[in-house]
């Protein structure tokens, strides 16, 4: 799909809908079609006539132009945001040179430093995209696969942050999570567009982020509501290919999306119960636990700020707690910096 500019913006914009569909807003075309009337007519008294006749030539001009658009199935109240994203396009965020996206590693080195492979591949990504002259962030679907709490979705987080780019967070054990990401079509109580689309909606971004967690359960996890049975495997597959998210079908708007400029991370805990045809369509990385000295590093990081005694006492206790690095996790350091904090908090009582 081409990029369009919206000439006001830095950032470039791209077709996510087809420019067919972009339909100027009836009020203004009764307008225009007034003004021209009265124009051309001298005689003020015919002003009511003009504009009963300009209100029902735009109607008949409206009620064309939409079946030409292929509109005519779209609710009557979702005919404005169709028509405007389909006139503006969607805006490409990312870094735009090689010294911005060196920058964009460098930061999740420091943060992560045990994600070293996935962010070398995303720094060597970012580098040939942007020398080959291409815009806004699109990465090849990652899978991130390593035990729990060592870091995975915030890592994803952190990425879209830097990005400057939306992100939505999807837990596979939901159960439902098939129709969040395709949508249920209009008709069901259920009735909803799937989160990669409301998302772009909401953000007027193409690229954003989509977590996926815990993707080793797709291959067990099916959902059946009123509207019709799927998995996660069959909504993700369709997205995750190039080809077939430029012309996803949307059952909640029943109009056709390019998607395929959506960011794509997986994690999961283990790779025995992914699908292959998951497998198949990301780059797989290994993660392992943060190393103790990555932890302390963290951790520094995370409470420069508070007294020194506190600092010290809460060193002590991580250090306690690395003697089975096995049962710590993330989440465990961040409890318990915020214990810190609270205890930071607390008043001094004479």
């Amino acid at each position: 799909m081409p990029v369009v500019s919206d000439g006001s913006s830095e950032q470039p914009r791209v077709e996510v809908l087809a420019r067919d569909l972009a339909v100027p807003d009836l009020e203004v075309v009764a307008k225009r079609l007034l003004d021209f009337g009265m124009s051309r007519c001298k005689n003020s008294a015919s002003e009511f006539r003009l504009k009963s006749r300009a209100r029902r030539r735009a109607e008949r001009w409206y009620k064309c132009r939409v079946a030409a658009s292929g509109l005519k199935t779209a609710k009557s109240d979702h005919l404005a945001e169709l028509s405007a994203l389909a006139g503006s396009g969607a805006r490409l965020v990312g870094p735009v040179t090689q010294h911005q996206g060196d920058e964009l590693s460098a930061a999740l080195h420091v943060d992560a430093p045990w994600f070293a492979d996935v962010t070398t591949h995303i720094m060597v990504q970012l580098r040939r995209q942007i020398s080959e002259g291409k815009v806004g962030m699109r990465l090849h679907p990652i899978l991130l696969v390593g035990p729990f709490g060592n870091g995975k979705s915030k890592y994803a987080r952190n990425l879209a942050a830097l990005v400057n780019a939306p992100s939505h967070e999807i837990d596979v054990g939901s159960g439902s999570a098939g129709f969040r990401i395709s949508g249920v079509e209009r008709g069901w109580g259920s009735a909803t567009p799937g989160v990669p689309v409301e998302t772009i909606f909401k953000s007027g971004v193409a690229n954003p982020f989509m977590i996926v967690n815990e993707i080793e359960k797709a291959g067990e996890m099916r959902s059946e509501r009123v509207g019709g049975t799927t998995s996660i495997a069959v909504s993700l597959l369709q997205m995750l290919e190039p080809g077939t998210a430029a012309v996803f079908d949307c059952p909640y708007y029943r109009v056709r999306f390019n998607m395929s400029h959506l960011n794509w991370i997986l994690t999961a805990n283990t790779l025995e119960t992914v699908p292959p045809p998951l497998l198949d369509r990301c780059h797989i990385f290994h993660v392992p636990r943060p190393a103790p000295e990555h932890l302390f590093a963290l951790y520094d990081r995370m409470v420069g700020d508070l007294d020194t005694h506190l600092q010290s006492y809460g060193r002590d206790t991580l250090a306690k707690a690395l003697r089975s690095p096995e049962n710590f996790s993330l989440r465990l350091l961040n409890r318990m910096v915020d214990i810190l904090r609270a205890e930071s908090c607390r008043p001094v009582l004479n």
